[in-house]
């Protein structure tokens, strides 16, 4: 069950998460107005320099059935009676991962993505508008593939660390109602090794 855990959360955050940095740098690039872009990109880079304790702790108090913002916001909307435990559930744990995760480290891989959009040659966009070629196009044709080496890079290092869950993220977010799908290797060496101190198991 911890391996499947650690597995299907990781390859759930890798196939979701991935792609939403290079989808959003692309459609960022496309915006004309530099004051506006830079808000954009200051606002979303903003959460990834608050750590996971605070970050965690702002999660689920935003997800909470008492005073939460996401629950009033359901129940406002008709979409639910009365608020859900969203943080006790199981079958909830790996979607509040997933979308902490995408609020937390999008702006920053925006940034990376958007360093290896300023690199490539300016002629070429510039060729592309004499031959006719609309914006999608060039966004097609010639962004994305000006950005291929740095999107190779990073999937790579996010495949090797498939077996890697964020620590600090799980341990917030977990408690004894969700471990069910909330147990990951890197928790359960933790407790095992740390807390019962049966260092030789844990390693």
């Amino acid at each position: 069950e911890i391996l499947f855990n650690t597995l299907g959360l990781n390859i759930l955050q890798l196939v979701i998460t991935f792609p939403i940095p290079i989808i959003f740098a692309l459609l960022l690039n496309e915006v004309r107005s530099t004051g506006m872009k830079k808000t954009i990109q200051s606002l979303t880079y903003m959460p990834y320099f608050i750590s996971w304790v605070v970050f965690g702790g702002m999660m689920l108090g935003m997800l909470s059935v008492d005073g939460g913002v996401v629950n009033a916001l359901l129940i406002k909307l008709g979409v639910v009676e009365k608020g859900i435990p969203f943080a006790s559930r199981p079958e909830y744990f790996w979607g509040i991962v997933i979308i902490s995760s995408i609020i937390k480290g999008t702006g920053w891989g925006v940034v990376i993505y958007l360093a290896a959009i300023s690199v490539i040659d300016q002629n070429m966009y510039e060729a592309a508008v004499i031959d006719g070629v609309n914006r999608f196009q060039k966004m097609i044709h010639i962004t994305l593939p000006g950005m291929m080496g740095t999107i190779i890079i990073f999937l790579l290092l996010n495949i090797s660390n498939l077996l890697n869950s964020s620590f600090d993220q799980i341990y917030i977010l977990q408690n004894p109602l969700n471990l069910a799908r909330s147990e990951v290797i890197d928790t359960y060496v933790y407790k095992i090794g740390i807390a019962k101190m049966r260092y030789a198991y844990s390693t």
